[in-house]
């Protein structure tokens, strides 16, 4: 029985043996089958990954190709461009046209197809002039003297331009060929401006004595200058006077107004600018006064004859100068922003500089970097150079201050005194020798010193030399009873 059972034990494993080895078999033939697909699916993808390579390859070279074509064309068109530039350029020469190529701008198309019409001409250089773009107005004038040599207004109209372009010695020369006889009083006008804005004090002097007797303008340039000299007294006089002659005007009000202010009576001055302010409103309204104070979004008014004929401007800048002398910061800033509106790049120098020193404190880079604009232009309200350098000394901008100082040594003599040179050197030094600087404000303080003993002699000398002065007259002109 037991012999039985071993010999079934031992057939029964043979039988599973044989049935695994079967299993064995049949999944190795499945495994070699899928072998076989793996084999070929790796073929497969390698022949797809050496299409995309070559793909790629072709597609990178395109590209190249492209660009390569692209950088081709667009030399190509330039070299085209250039010649057709030049073909138009020579045809222009040939046809004797004073108007050189350019490509028509937004706003110009009028100015370029009308440019030769002598009447479309004339009448853009008027437009260019009154809106204060003399550049402009001055090349119309120019080119209309130019093809009607025979009408001399062309001429006076271009040394107009020129001299409000501050072109002075273009404008000298051509001021200079008009020989007809009834523009020489004209001439005579424009050459004393000329020389008054060149600073030429006596000529321009001896040049409106060559006015005729009842000129009107006479007592205006009188006026002019005699406050261009200092004599703040008497131009207030020549202004008032010409304003019985010519009746009230906001430039003659602005010029009394400007007299007070430099004579330090502000009050007088104030209530001049206010005339004028409050009859620009009554006027005017469509210039919008006083809105952007009020918080009101307005167009701007741009820089019209009207504008200009106002004065509101310059009374509105002088309103905010005399309010900052005398610490009102709040209201300096009012009085910029009640001027009629205009856009930044409409502003004229004398306001932009004011909106920069007003708003320093609020906005420091801004206000520089007008001042720094301003500075390029020409001309430039003459404050501008002290108060930048001194700004940047403020604000500890000491190199800046010093570059400023090292670029522009022309303006130094024109525009600084001797004590406020020697003050900013002293600051400047002091960041790099502050022994050096010591010595500098040292001999600063004993300059001041001097100075304020020698006034203080003339104040306790002044009483008796009046006294001595009196005595005399009474003397001579026997005052005195006799016994």
């Amino acid at each position: 029985y037991v012999f039985q059972s071993s010999v079934t034990a031992d057939v029964g494993t043979e039988h599973a043996q044989s049935e695994h080895i079967l299993v064995v078999q049949q999944y190795k033939d499945e495994i070699h089958e899928l072998q076989k697909k793996c084999v070929e699916k790796d073929r497969l993808i390698l022949e797809r990954d050496k299409k995309i390579a070559s793909l790629s390859a072709e597609m990178m070279q395109m590209e190249r190709d492209g660009k390569a074509r692209i950088v081709q064309l667009q030399k190509q068109h330039q070299d085209l461009t250039r010649s057709l530039h030049e073909q138009i350029r020579s045809l222009n020469k040939q046809e004797s046209t004073a108007m050189s190529f350019a490509p028509i701008k937004d706003g110009e198309f009028t100015s370029t197809i009308y440019g030769m019409s002598r009447a479309a001409l004339s009448l853009l250089g008027y437009c260019y002039f009154y809106t204060q773009d003399y550049p402009l107005a001055a090349e119309c004038y120019d080119q209309l003297s130019q093809h009607y040599p025979n009408y001399a207004e062309y001429r006076l109209y271009y040394a107009q331009s020129l001299y409000n372009a501050f072109m002075f010695s273009e404008a000298i020369t051509v001021v200079s060929q008009i020989e007809e006889q009834h523009l020489l009083g004209q001439v005579v006008k424009l050459e004393a401006a000329i020389k008054y804005r060149e600073e030429d004090i006596n000529n321009a002097r001896v040049l409106v004595e060559q006015y005729a007797p009842d000129d009107p303008d006479i007592e205006v340039n009188l006026a002019c200058l005699d406050y261009k000299e200092g004599n703040y007294e008497k131009a207030l006089q020549r202004f008032n006077t010409a304003t019985n002659i010519h009746g009230y005007q906001p430039d003659l009000a602005y010029s009394i107004a400007l007299c007070h202010y430099q004579m330090h009576e502000y009050s007088q001055a104030l209530k001049f600018i206010a005339d004028i302010i409050d009859r620009g409103i009554k006027d005017h309204p469509e210039l919008s006064i006083g809105m952007v104070t009020e918080g009101m979004e307005v167009r701007s008014v741009g820089n019209t004859l009207l504008l200009h004929e106002t004065a509101l401007v310059e009374a509105c800048n002088l309103k905010s100068a005399i309010e900052y002398k005398l610490k009102n910061f709040e209201a300096a800033g009012e009085a910029l922003t009640d001027m009629p509106p205009r856009s930044e790049e409409e502003l004229d120098p004398v306001t932009l500089h004011n909106q920069a020193l007003i708003n320093i404190n609020t906005n420091p880079s801004d206000g520089f970097a007008k001042l720094q604009y301003l500075l390029s232009q020409n001309p430039f309200p003459p404050e501008t150079f002290s108060n930048l350098l001194l700004l940047y000394c403020k604000y500890e901008y000491y190199d800046l201050a010093a570059d400023v100082l090292a670029e522009n040594a022309h303006l130094t003599y024109k525009y600084l005194t001797q004590y406020l040179y020697d003050y900013l050197d002293a600051v400047i030094t002091q960041q790099t020798s502050p022994i050096d600087a010591y010595n500098k404000f040292d001999a600063i303080a004993n300059e001041q010193v001097n100075d304020l003993r020698k006034l203080t002699k003339k104040v306790q000398v002044s009483p008796l030399q009046f006294f001595f002065a009196f005595f005399k007259t009474v003397l001579s002109s026997g005052f005195f009873l006799k016994d």
